[in-house]
């Protein structure tokens, strides 16, 4: 990666999230419990696309190109995004003279169900270089801390199990196919 481009995960979702999201699944039945969900349960739920994953956040912290926070910025159905002002007022520089690959700092906040479709998006081979990076960089960080993301946090066609649903396929749904099968 870039050596100016930099990842920080700043929240992940915590035992006490996991279990305010399983009152809120047991809720929709008519059921209770105050023990913690098990690893199984937890990947059930997030399979299943079910709404309490929307309560599971993440949060990351990026330095990145002006271009690749603007890729980011597209995804906007339960995601919040902080970036850093270009504004001449508060920065003193004329913000027409930057190039595009201008670094910014940039705080994405999303939800569980928002962090696997942008990453099923932006893990694409269709994706800039630089932005499949870094969400890249957010999955391995999200995963190392909440391993029940693993099978969610993927390319698109991989979800998707070998069908790509872009206009122009870059081809790895073929391959991905293949080593499956």
């Amino acid at each position: 990666m870039n050596k100016n481009i930099n990842v920080e995960l700043l929240k992940h979702p915590t035992d006490d999230d996991w279990l305010l999201c399983k009152q809120f699944t047991l809720n929709t039945v008519n059921k209770h419990s105050t023990k913690l969900p098990s690893d199984e349960w937890k990947i059930k739920l997030l399979e299943s696309e079910h709404s309490p994953i929307r309560s599971l956040w993440f949060a990351f912290k990026l330095e990145v190109p002006y271009y690749v926070s603007v890729h980011l910025s597209r995804h906007k159905i339960g995601v919040e995004h902080f970036v850093s002002s270009q504004r001449t007022s508060r920065t003193g520089i004329d913000r027409t003279k930057l190039p595009q690959d201008t670094m910014v700092s940039h705080i994405i906040y999303l939800n569980a169900d928002a962090f696997a479709t942008l990453s099923h998006k932006r893990l694409c081979a269709k994706a800039s270089i630089e932005t499949h990076r870094v969400v890249k960089e957010m999955v391995r960080l999200a995963v190392e801390s909440n391993p029940e993301f693993k099978s969610i946090l993927v390319v698109n066609c991989q979800y998707r199990n070998g069908i790509c649903t872009e206009f122009d396929s870059c081809g790895y749904n073929e391959q991905f196919l293949l080593d499956t099968n």
